[in-house]
């Protein structure tokens, strides 16, 4: 069996002081034949000087778009994975999250859609809250930002890896 190849998809304005971070965690899954695209809305704050340091391990297009759902979607229309997700420039995956989602499509043809449990984290790392995204999101956010998602539930947010399946041929 031919292996499924994945592609990530972030968005990002003006993250510099978290975007290394969520790089890191995406070129940490060690997965064959990622496809790693960040959009970059034109930032000035140095986030265009830290997708420079990654040039060899991942497109980034830095232009002006409409928006998060706009860089998304040129993301969607670029990808060439048979599994597509999107992460956005303040959270990160999990050590070996992307290696379960690929098994999970290679061993499950009836799955479109994966997700998991989600954590609200403080911008120092720190667990505020964790559960479902549902739930996370019911916390306090006067206190911390989500920064830190696994697999989100694609009820929720379109970001869950999928099967290219779902999304191939669709409108923008």
């Amino acid at each position: 069996m031919i292996p499924l190849r994945l592609t990530v998809i972030t968005p990002s304005f003006s993250q510099a002081r978290f975007i290394r971070r969520t790089i890191d965690s995406v070129l940490s899954q060690n997965v064959g034949g990622l496809e790693y695209l960040v959009f970059d809305a034109c930032s000035t704050d140095g986030t265009s000087d830290i997708l420079r340091d990654y040039a060899a391990r991942l497109t980034a297009v830095v232009e002006p778009d409409a928006g998060q759902a706009d860089a998304v979607n040129k993301g969607l229309a670029r990808a060439t994975g048979d599994v597509i997700g999107w992460l956005n420039s303040d959270d990160v995956y999990y050590p070996g999250a992307c290696r379960r989602v690929l098994d999970v499509f290679e061993t499950r043809a009836d799955v479109d859609v994966v997700y998991g449990e989600a954590d609200h984290i403080d911008e120092g790392g720190r667990i505020m809250a964790s559960g479902t995204p549902e739930q996370v999101a019911r916390t306090d956010t006067a206190t911390g930002r989500i920064l830190k998602n696994v697999l989100k539930k694609a009820r929720k947010q379109s970001g869950a890896p999928r099967n290219r399946g779902p999304w191939h041929g669709k409108g923008r």
